[in-house]
């Protein structure tokens, strides 16, 4: 059986030594590729066409996520793993929206041992999906405390800028992240203000307004839509699953 070929995008010159070291104390296991930033990853794709692509969120020129749905459309038989800090949901339903296979979400935090990215890593050439075990359980939490949205709600993408705003992100990152033009991320944003009662002159800072606001709205709509029997939790450290 061939090896799995490899290729690692991080924009930490130890990060990236640190998964070629593990993934290469397997010998089923070939690293065929390294790069510091999203452009490098995605001519990577291109040039070297990996079976698995690890991907750090953060990058130089073009984030994880916009690199991460570029290979897919591009390349469909490069599975991706995305490596992140980020437990938000709206990282998770970037990456995870359209239900392709072969695709991972896992925390930095959780690669504690050596097995745990081996495993991943080829879970994911074996056309699963993998889940961090945090994420997956926050996941079920929302859906179930998930009722009908009731009138004038925000949509999945309002919540998305508003969370992505609260955590202090630009109108360019956001709409780098969401893959939407920089019009539409500040419509979505006035509209999110106008549900929420938010209006300009308020506290001179729209966006701790709606955070109050968003802090007690009755209902959050799941980013990602849950698929029951598909992702389920494991007892190892991620939840697993093929489609």
């Amino acid at each position: 059986m061939s090896a799995i070929r490899v290729s690692i995008a991080d924009d930490s010159e130890s990060m990236r030594m640190v998964y070629k070291r593990v993934l290469e104390t397997q010998d089923a296991f070939e690293v065929v590729g390294m790069a510091a930033d999203g452009e490098q990853a995605l001519k990577q794709a291109t040039d070297l066409a990996p079976d698995v692509a690890i991907l750090d969120i953060v990058m130089p020129i073009m984030n994880g996520i916009n690199v991460a749905l570029r290979i897919s459309d591009r390349h469909p038989g490069t599975g991706i793993v995305m490596i992140s800090s980020y437990e938000d949901p709206v990282y998770v339903s970037a990456i995870m929206k359209d239900g392709t296979k072969r695709r991972a979400y896992i925390l930095k935090s959780s690669l504690s041992e050596i097995s745990e990215l081996i495993r991943v890593v080829e879970a994911v050439a074996n056309n699963q999906i993998v889940l961090d075990s945090r994420i997956t359980r926050r996941l079920l939490r929302l859906h179930n405390q998930q009722a009908d949205s009731p009138p004038g709600s925000l949509s999945t993408t309002e919540e998305n800028v508003l969370q992505l705003l609260l955590e202090g992100r630009d109108v360019a990152f956001i709409a780098d992240t969401l893959g939407q033009q920089l019009g539409e991320i500040e419509a979505n944003a006035a509209s999110a203000y106008a549900k929420l009662g938010v209006i300009e002159e308020d506290s001179g800072d729209r966006v701790s307004s709606a955070g109050a606001s968003f802090r007690n709205y009755p209902v959050l709509t799941l980013s990602v839509a849950l698929m029951p029997g598909r992702i389920p939790l494991c007892p190892g450290a991620y939840g697993t699953g093929s489609m």
